[in-house]
């Protein structure tokens, strides 16, 4: 079945010279593992494949075991090679908590729509001040582990005063 599906590059490992496995997180079908073939060539998509950039990809999906290949990639929102030290902060701060926070091909479209809001947010000028603190918030709530912030109840983590 052919899939078009927006996706964040979480992971890449070296597989071979000319190939690596990148772990993708995908809007329809999770997290899931491609082998991805020639990205050291002179004309590559390696571009493409830096950790945290958002992608929109186009892939065959099987139900058998196995690495799957991607047919298509494009670029969604503003990634460029030298980025803000900030943002590069954030967004690496971002892919240490999802790639430990995600279970393999669990399809949750409002926890990615979250997860994926939230990298696009990283652009140069963003005020990053305070967004890993909403973000571990928000990801907390979407993953089931809502902090109750009644006012008295946990006075430890009040954060009103």
């Amino acid at each position: 079945m052919l899939v078009k599906s927006q996706a964040i590059i979480l992971k890449k490992i070296p597989y071979t010279d000319h190939a690596s496995v990148v772990t993708i997180y995908t809007r329809e079908i999770g997290l899931q593992r491609f082998l991805v073939q020639g990205l050291h060539k002179k004309i590559s998509k390696n571009a493409y494949y830096q950790l945290g950039n958002t992608v929109e990809i186009v892939f065959n999906h099987k139900t058998n075991p196995g690495l799957l290949r991607i047919k298509e990639i494009s670029s969604i929102g503003t990634q460029t090679a030298f980025e803000d030290f900030g943002i590069q902060q954030v967004k690496w701060f971002y892919l240490e908590i999802v790639s430990h926070s995600l279970q393999d091909e669990h399809s949750d479209p409002l926890l990615f729509d979250f997860i994926y809001s939230h990298f696009l947010k990283l652009v140069p000028g963003a005020n990053l001040n305070f967004l890993p603190i909403t973000f571990l918030l928000g990801l907390g709530m979407e993953l089931g582990y809502e902090i109750d912030w009644h006012a008295g109840q946990n006075a430890a983590i009040d954060l009103t005063t």
